[in-house]
């Protein structure tokens, strides 16, 4: 993992993602994110297997398609993206989404993870013969 320089650190502070606690919009800081992250990472189901194209199960919460949900500043949110988060030491950018390599819905390894766009996720989709109807 990359660790933040001072400036980059500073500049993050002042970036948010959104949340929602009992119905509203509330932001999180990054710092939010981070102080999460022991409690993040003991969800998450490690395997005995060495390698990178082993998925990382979340053990937590799963919504109705399959992804983690988990708690972060008394908000819900989708486990692959904190596990982006807390990988790569920023929040995600505005307009990106955090897509997965595998297409597996509750895999937090942060290697199988990446950024892309909601074009990006759409072409994936359609390339490999999902749609919105049906889980992969």
């Amino acid at each position: 993992m990359k660790s933040m320089t001072e400036e980059e650190a500073k500049a993050a502070r002042r970036l948010y993602m959104k949340g929602y606690m009992r119905g509203k919009r509330v932001l999180i800081d990054l710092a939010s994110v981070l102080d999460a992250r022991d409690r993040f990472w003991s969800r998450v189901r490690l395997p005995n297997a060495v390698g990178v194209d082993v998925c990382w199960e979340w053990q937590g919460r799963v919504d109705k398609d399959g992804y983690g949900v988990t708690s972060v500043a008394l908000t819900g949110q989708q486990s692959h993206r904190i596990a982006w988060i807390l990988s790569h030491e920023r929040l995600i950018p505005i307009g990106m989404q955090v897509l997965h390599r595998c297409d597996n819905p509750s895999c937090c390894n942060p290697s199988h993870l990446l950024l892309g766009t909601p074009k990006d996720n759409a072409r994936d989709r359609d390339v490999k013969g999902r749609d919105r109807w049906s889980n992969p």
